[in-house]
């Protein structure tokens, strides 16, 4: 449970605290998004100019919220309402050791720890996961493709 000076996440986690779903009331409606649904930006009124980025975020392209284009663009995180910041991804702009290019969606996905052909699907599509032998390079693993 949130306490009255925070504002609680509809679903999913805070972004920041991925053990709660608890942000402080001033992070709702500040034109960045601090749950990982996107509820603190949602159905907020407000009037913006092109100054009202903080300082290294700038609007993204749907106008309604900010982003820090250099470091969040292909990071596997959704941070526009749109998710405009994860669209139009080619392998070249994923980070190789925490994100996984899933080549049918255009777009980088999270891996958390995990890797291409590991048996976690990381790709909505499932791209990182086909094409791949059931053994993962080891022989003896049960139920293994013997080809």
């Amino acid at each position: 449970n949130c306490s009255n000076t925070q504002f609680t996440c509809q679903k999913g986690v805070a972004i920041s605290r991925p053990l709660t779903r608890c942000i402080d009331q001033g992070q709702k409606c500040n034109r960045i998004i601090n749950c990982e649904d996107k509820s603190d930006e949602l159905y907020c009124d407000r009037n913006f100019q092109n100054n009202d980025c903080p300082p290294d975020h700038t609007f993204c392209p749907d106008g309604k919220v900010c982003y820090r284009k250099d470091a969040q663009t292909c990071d596997g995180v959704s941070n526009c309402i749109d998710d405009s910041d994860e669209k139009d991804c080619n392998e070249n702009k994923c980070s190789s050791n925490k994100h996984v290019y899933c080549p049918r969606e255009k777009r980088c996905a999270r891996r958390d720890n995990s890797y291409k052909c590991d048996g976690i699907v990381d790709c909505e599509d499932n791209s990182d996961e086909e094409n791949c032998s059931k053994c993962n390079g080891d022989s003896n693993a049960f139920n293994c493709d013997s080809k």
